[in-house]
């Protein structure tokens, strides 16, 4: 395991979790980077990394609004005859109209071009990288298998909301067939609000459908080696502190109501003294599930 890092966004909630999670046998060998907490500086340093370094990495960004940080750390120049894939392990597309054409890095500095960031989001981060000749898959490619303007975005959401409770099951099992099949190199990005039981921006928690935990991480256990980069994130970014569960049971997930709880907890400190039993449940599924995927990266690695 040695030379693997987890880089991460210095949110309260990254810094919370993994200072929890550290010290468990499990991450022995496993280095902790914080990033620039300003984002320019965050890109600017993660777009310089080398393909090597890249690949022992794993990125933790911060909330849902962040997921757009994955393009920057998945993008590097092309390597000439060398085919690319990434897929998004996320029940949302991210595929809006990418308004920068992909042009978010120059790749003779490898600097991000600041003068786009505004037009890259969580939203069209994976149309952004599909201008930039890399294949993408994504719940729309599942539903659709097409390419299709905003309007058109929005009904495959629409059809894909209205999959059946094995919706999202069913993609990330065509989503990790798709991974085993590729003949070239593949990037994997994980949005947690596809995780039940996880406190993501509320926005984002009855949209679609999740899976379990200990499901997710069987997947991941599988389709890691393939990988050659791999980031996470999507936890709010000011997580309550609570006492960790070692040994808290990922196949059974919190529910609605109490990860409700613990976002709202979040900004109300007299809540949060009231509810801190739920709390701690939350926050423990939520890092102990992290700390699994970061063991499982860390494996794969060897």
């Amino acid at each position: 395991m040695a030379g693997v890092t987890v880089a991460y966004s210095p949110t309260k909630s990254n810094r919370l979790i993994l200072a929890k999670i550290r010290p468990l046998p499990m991450l022995d060998g496993i280095g902790f980077a914080p990033l620039p907490k300003g984002q320019a500086d965050r890109l600017e340093l993660i777009t310089k990394m080398s393909p090597e370094s890249r690949r022992n990495t794993l990125f933790l960004w911060g909330d849902g609004k962040h997921h757009d940080e994955s393009y920057y750390f998945t993008a590097r120049p092309e390597t000439k005859g060398v085919k690319r894939l990434k897929v998004n392990l996320d029940p949302h597309s991210d595929e809006y109209t990418c308004l920068s054409s992909g042009d978010g890095i120059d790749f003779k500095t490898m600097k991000p071009k600041r003068g786009n960031l505004e037009l890259m989001s969580f939203a069209n981060h994976m149309s952004c990288t599909e201008a930039n000749g890399v294949e993408i898959f994504t719940t729309e490619r599942l539903t659709t298998g097409s390419i299709m303007g905003m309007f058109f975005r929005e009904v495959a959401d629409l059809i894909i909301q209205g999959i059946t409770k094995r919706g999202m099951m069913r993609y990330i099992r065509a989503a990790s067939d798709r991974i085993s099949s590729f003949d070239g190199e593949v990037d994997a990005t994980l949005d947690l609000d596809l995780v039940r039981g996880i406190p993501v921006l509320e926005q984002f928690i009855q949209t679609h459908d999740s899976i379990n935990a200990a499901r997710l991480l069987a997947v991941l256990e599988s389709v890691m080696p393939i990988l050659f980069q791999f980031d996470a994130g999507g936890v709010i970014e000011d997580i309550p502190n609570f006492k960790l569960i070692e040994d808290i049971p990922l196949n059974k997930s919190p529910k609605e109501s109490d990860v409700l709880t613990v976002i709202s907890a979040s900004k109300d400190p007299v809540l949060a003294q009231e509810n801190q039993d739920i709390i701690d449940a939350v926050g423990s599924h939520t890092a102990m599930f992290l700390a699994n995927v970061i063991r499982i990266f860390s494996q794969s690695r060897q």
